[in-house]
């Protein structure tokens, strides 16, 4: 998780983008993706494209949520 975090910071670096929670976002990224794995054991080749695609949103919308609370927007 510690690559992951450290990836997340140097893309947002490069970006030139505010330091966001790296290390929750990959925790967050990880755990999504485990109970993607997980639900991707018992379906069908169409449902896992289905749930890869959701996979998909769900990053951005997760990354897109670290920018937010970068820049201290809270709920």
């Amino acid at each position: 998780m510690d690559e992951l975090a450290e990836d997340i910071r140097s893309v947002v670096a490069a970006q030139g983008r505010p330091a966001v929670p790296a290390e929750r976002e990959a925790e967050a990224a990880v755990s999504l993706m485990f109970g993607l794995g997980v639900a991707m054991l018992d379906v069908s080749p169409a449902r896992r494209e289905e749930l890869a695609a959701n996979a998909v949103e769900q990053l951005a919308i997760l990354a897109l949520g670290g920018r937010r609370w970068a820049q201290g927007e809270r709920l």
